[in-house]
């Protein structure tokens, strides 16, 4: 998840891509899971009592709040040579 949540935020940060929000339908096992990596319940009436609760994490917001995901963007950051190409 480190992984996803670090291609978006470069994307965000490097090339200004309007990538603000990763959403999951989680499984219900999994829900836990999710919260404790910063992912938080959609609570629009269309998103509940579905049997995959659906779940969504602020990538801009998110790594400043939550030091899991935080350190693990520093593999994905531009900071370590590797950039998006752009052209």
């Amino acid at each position: 998840m480190g992984y996803a949540v670090g291609v978006a935020f470069r994307m965000h940060d490097e090339l200004g891509v309007g990538c603000r929000f990763l959403t999951v339908d989680s499984d219900q096992d999994a829900v836990e899971f999710y919260k404790k990596m910063g992912f938080q319940m959609n609570l629009h009436r269309d998103y509940k009592n579905r049997k995959y609760p659906s779940m969504h994490y602020d990538i801009v917001a998110g790594p400043q709040r939550h030091p899991k995901l935080s350190s693990s963007l520093g593999n994905y950051r531009s900071d370590d040579g590797a950039r998006f190409n752009t052209h």
